[in-house]
């Protein structure tokens, strides 16, 4: 099956491919039939060790000890959720130097929070059929994230299910939280259509996708590295692990700094060359949702 590639889950894998940071992999070799189960039979143990991690399906595992064919863990952790998993699951291993999937959904959202302020897109809502005496609409069901400020920049109209007919321009509104409020009936039933200025909404599953540009999300993608890369400067084991990893590219805490420095100047550099400035066009009657 393809995945889509303004998803989570493909910014994840991009972001692990610039780190060189791809999983290893295995299977179960034994169900876990139980969320409270504490050990794990891998099919080969060989490629664990204490203190790292392994992800089976959406739940991620601690290795507290390796034995000679198993493995004692802490379910859920890193906020996932303990389940019961099948024999001949995939396993993804994690090294100590790399990161879980938990920790770059993190920063994936960080990332976005970063670019929010100044990268947007425009989104246009069509409420069809509003009466004809209407003056406060309920827009709720068509206005997304709110916290995040989103803005309803302008409203056209036109006769309802008149699809040949242009829109009209309508200037006599303002708007209250999620409520459209009119200082004039149209006198007859009417389509809107609401031209919404959007920011992007944080990415809380691995189908959930970005609305922004490819371009846009390259910044994300390289602000992610940045935040991971920062991750284990104070971490001399996962540091080490992470040097070996990528054979010596980052053998000195100067050279991971000057790594990590070298992603954040690309991302500004995207972010800053993307810049978008809001329309002015109707711009004082400009709400906030």
């Amino acid at each position: 099956m393809s995945i889509d590639t303004k998803s989570r889950e493909y910014t994840r894998q991009r972001v692990r491919l610039m780190l060189g940071d791809l999983p290893d992999t295995d299977t179960l070799a034994a169900a876990i039939s139980s969320t409270a189960v504490a050990t794990v039979t891998p099919t080969n143990i060989y490629k664990y060790s204490v203190g790292t991690t392994f992800k089976i399906d959406s739940e991620l595992f601690f290795i507290d000890s390796v034995g000679t064919s198993t493995l004692t863990v802490k379910r859920g952790y890193m906020f996932t959720t303990a389940a019961t998993h099948s024999i001949n699951t995939a396993i993804a291993v994690y090294n100590r130097g790399g990161w879980s999937d938990t920790e770059l959904n993190q920063w994936i959202n960080d990332g976005i929070d970063w670019i929010r302020p100044e990268l947007w897109f425009i989104d246009e809502i069509i409420i069809s059929n509003v009466s004809s005496t209407a003056v406060n609409i309920d827009i709720s069901t068509y206005v997304w994230d709110k916290p995040f400020g989103d803005v309803l920049r302008q409203v056209w109209w036109r006769a309802a299910g008149q699809t040949t007919e242009p829109w009209k321009l309508f200037r006599d509104w303002s708007a209250q939280y999620a409520t459209l409020l009119l200082e004039r009936a149209f006198g007859e039933a009417v389509d809107l259509r609401l031209v919404m200025q959007k920011f992007q909404a944080y990415l809380n599953d691995d189908t959930d996708v970005f609305d922004l540009e490819h371009q846009h999300i390259e910044a994300v993608v390289l602000w992610t590295c940045a935040k991971a890369i920062r991750s284990i400067l104070v971490d001399r084991n996962r540091f080490t692990e992470y040097s070996t990893l990528v054979n010596d590219r980052a053998g000195t805490p100067k050279d991971l700094l000057d790594l990590t420095m070298n992603f954040e100047r690309q991302a500004f550099s995207i972010k800053r060359q993307n810049y978008k400035v809001a329309p002015i066009t109707h711009l004082r009657r400009a709400m906030k949702f």
